[in-house]
């Protein structure tokens, strides 16, 4: 078991750089000052499955993180569909730009399929369920691989764990 080169984590850093992230000086001082709020969410959700440790299985993560309205789902409705060949001969190649990125900005998305591949190397010897390690890198993955808008961009990492 000693020795499996995984055991260290400065050469899992080097192949895994968000690691990097959950060991960052800022990231676990955040994680200390909430510990009894990660703890509480984390204690409340685990479970003991086959009477072992606690556990959190990765589902219910997501359906956590859900809650939290954390994610960025498409807009539902009707939504007017323009043909993007049919352009508008008098049209400003600006105005142009602009109303593609603001388009490109509309579709920003991130779903519980997304969150499910972030969180995807977390696990324990289930892969399937999170220890409360793992939850924490897990968290910072999400934090990682979420899109933010620019305004929450400004903010430190940490504020959007």
């Amino acid at each position: 078991m000693f020795q499996n080169p995984n055991i260290d984590i400065t050469k899992r850093i080097d192949n895994d750089p968000i690691l990097g992230k959950v060991y960052a000086p800022e990231v676990t001082a955040t994680f200390k000052d909430n510990e009894e709020l990660l703890c509480a969410i984390f204690s409340e959700k685990a479970t003991c499955p086959g009477d072992t440790y606690p556990q959190l299985h990765k589902r219910e993560f997501i359906t956590l993180l859900s809650d939290a309205e954390l994610l960025i789902l498409p807009k539902q409705g009707k939504e007017e569909k323009k043909d993007p060949k049919a352009g508008d001969k008098n049209a400003n190649p600006a105005d142009a730009a602009a109303a593609a990125a603001a388009v490109a900005a509309e579709q920003i998305i991130y779903t519980e399929n997304e969150i499910w591949q972030s969180i995807l190397p977390t696990g324990t010897f289930d892969s399937d369920y999170l220890d409360y390690f793992n939850f924490l890198e897990a968290l910072v993955r999400v934090c990682n691989d979420r899109p933010w808008s620019e305004d929450e961009m400004e903010a430190p990492f940490t504020s959007r764990l």
